[in-house]
């Protein structure tokens, strides 16, 4: 619509003659985009989607008509823009009382909205049924979710690795896998793109997203120690380093699908282009054409975009290659096709740092910083941490995002939504399990703190946006998990955490707050309330949480974390005094679940005992 309407003379006419023109980035207010996608969603009885086009009343902000893509001339059975905006402005002009009955019912199915009903308990028998309904839209034969376009879905996949057993925990491999040999990942040079547009994840959508990223890699991590799943995350980081990310540290928003005006032309190849890189008759190119689709025909727009069309070990034995010796070939073939790729014109690259979507990627880095043993990308997310920390938290208050300005300065824009607090807030306790340090366990207290201070409404759960903030016209609250978690399951769950990691029984109680007012979309839409009933869950069942000190607390971490995944590990300095453990200079470990606490632990042997011990009074 940018191309073919907005920048149309005469279309451009018609905007400016007859309304007041506002275009909204909704990456950095998702405030406005999520109130008017509900908007769509009552108009239209289906969802929305982007570009989203919108007619206002101007005194009161309520749409009488709403749209997605609108072609600028008429086809496919569809108006042109233009004469959208003529039938819009007349019937505005002349039909006024229609105009104020839509809006009167909107008035009242927004109040039935802000309504919330909280539940007085909760059965937690609904995971098993969130379980079940995952599984049941899982697509045994290419991996995800049925259906196309399809979209990664990482968080019904952490459900199913979470709670779904041995057959959930294969979903989610085979899921993995399929996703990573497929074109939805980029083959060449790491990172998954947004979606794909078939059901096999051949063919993307070129857009590559900061937020699918980050979560990325916190489901690979539990698989690292497997090669192809390890080889993945690895590409996945590297890229997130070397591309996406600031001198400063902070990471992008995203890159865009085009670049030289087309779709997907940056990486896109032809058999010539890729055998004059690698050399005729090369082993590695032999190779190649049997591991990537280069052995068949073109699979877009008369170009190859390489996907993985059988796994490497069955390219190897195509053509005589121990497998060893091939996976060497690949990758420094790969590194090639990537320098050659270097010299094309990139695709556009949103450089707005954006607070939330940083938070998942500081997660997702700490993850298989830990689970690969690379201290790189832990140091990685921690400087990204900085940088939210000095330019964007300010006075207590936390921006939504920064914008940089063509001088290379830039500025803090918009107040913190509540993502924004609750990402950062899960970030931060997952940096204190990596490493802990003091200023970043403040700097945690103090954005939980603020988060209650500007987001708690009582039993309805959290707002979305800032109570300081100018009103919208419908007060939303999120509790189901879409592109990025559901804040206030995520507020929730981080509550829950640090509540016990630090004593502190208002945010406890707190954290009951929207598990309760979300219960009803959990037992509507189970399978897409993975954080809500993971809060819900830790609630009820608080998982151990272990403060090991003394000159070896960072080995016993790193030895006890692979063998107690379910347990929140913490080596503490040795002048850190929490409630739940007293400063100690000798080796020592304390265990609490919930409010009761066992130890001092002397011993590593000792400590791995009584968590053995733990796990089998769970399992009983």
């Amino acid at each position: 619509m940018a191309h073919e309407s907005f920048e149309n003379p005469r279309i451009a006419e018609l905007m400016n003659d007859n309304f007041v023109n506002i275009k909204v980035d909704r990456e950095e207010r998702p405030d406005l985009d999520q109130v008017y996608q509900t908007c769509f969603q009552l108009m239209h009885q289906r969802g929305g989607g982007w570009p989203l086009t919108v007619f206002l009343d101007p005194h009161n902000h309520i749409p009488f008509y709403t749209a997605t893509y609108i072609p600028d001339k008429p086809r496919h059975g569809m108006a042109g823009f233009d004469q959208i905006l003529d039938s819009v402005s007349e019937f505005y002009r002349e039909r006024r009382g229609d105009v104020r009955s839509m809006e009167q019912q909107f008035r009242d199915v927004f109040q039935r909205l802000e309504r919330r009903t909280p539940a007085t308990e909760w059965d937690l028998n609904i995971i098993d049924k969130a379980v079940h309904q995952a599984l049941g839209e899982y697509d045994p034969k290419h991996g995800g979710f049925r259906g196309a376009p399809k979209f990664p879905l990482p968080y019904q996949l952490q459900l199913l690795w979470w709670r779904g057993g041995r057959k959930g925990r294969d979903a989610v491999r085979h899921s993995l896998a399929r996703m990573i040999r497929g074109g939805s990942f980029d083959q060449v040079g790491g990172g998954l793109f947004r979606y794909s547009v078939d059901e096999r994840w051949e063919i993307p959508h070129f857009e590559k997203m900061l937020y699918d990223n980050g979560p990325l890699l916190t489901l690979l991590a539990p698989l690292a120690e497997e090669p192809e799943f390890a080889r993945a995350a690895r590409a996945v980081a590297d890229w997130l380093l070397r591309e996406m990310r600031t001198p400063e540290g902070a990471f992008y928003a995203a890159v865009d699908a085009d670049s030289e005006g087309r779709e997907g032309l940056f990486y896109l190849w032809t058999p010539d282009e890729i055998a004059t890189i690698l050399g005729p008759g090369s082993e590695a190119l032999a190779l190649l054409r049997h591991w990537l689709n280069l052995d068949k025909p073109a699979n877009f727009e008369g170009r190859w975009h390489l996907h993985q069309t059988r796994p490497l070990v069955e390219a190897a034995n195509a053509v005589g290659l121990p497998f060893e010796r091939a996976a060497q070939v690949a990758d420094a073939a790969l590194t090639r096709l990537h320098r050659a790729r270097e010299e094309r014109v990139f695709p556009f690259t949103d450089i707005k740092i954006l607070t939330s979507w940083n938070a998942l990627a500081v997660t997702g880095l700490l993850d298989i910083a830990e689970a690969l043993n690379e201290p790189a990308y832990g140091e990685a997310a921690l400087l990204a941490l900085d940088f939210i920390q000095q330019r964007l938290w300010r006075n207590d208050s936390l921006y939504a995002s920064w914008q940089w300005r063509e001088d290379g300065t830039g500025e803090p824009r918009y107040a913190g939504y509540l993502d924004d607090y609750a990402f950062l807030a899960a970030a931060l306790y997952r940096a204190l399990a990596w490493r802990w340090d003091n200023d970043r366990a403040a700097w945690l207290q103090a954005i939980l703190t603020q988060l209650l201070a500007r987001f708690d409404e009582g039993d309805n759960g959290f707002r979305f946006t800032d109570r300081a903030s100018p009103p919208l016209i419908l007060k939303q609250r999120t509790f189901i998990d879409n592109v990025v978690p559901a804040g206030n399951a995520v507020a929730a769950l981080t509550l829950t955490r640090a509540g016990h990691l630090f004593a502190v029984g208002d945010w406890l109680a707190a954290a009951e707050r929207p598990v309760r007012a979300g219960w009803e979309d959990a037992l509507r839409q189970p399978s897409a309330t993975f954080h809500l009933l993971r809060a819900a869950d830790e609630i009820t069942s608080p998982p151990p949480l272990v403060l090991v000190q003394g000159p070896d607390r960072e080995d016993w971490r790193r030895i006890l974390q692979p063998e107690n995944p379910a347990c929140h590990l913490f080596a503490l300095p040795p002048a850190v005094s929490l409630p739940m453990a007293t400063a100690r200079r000798e080796n020592s470990a304390t265990v609490c679940i919930g409010h009761q606490c066992t130890g001092p632990y002397r011993t590593l042997d000792e400590l791995r005992a009584a968590l053995r011990d733990i796990t089998d009074a769970t399992k009983a």
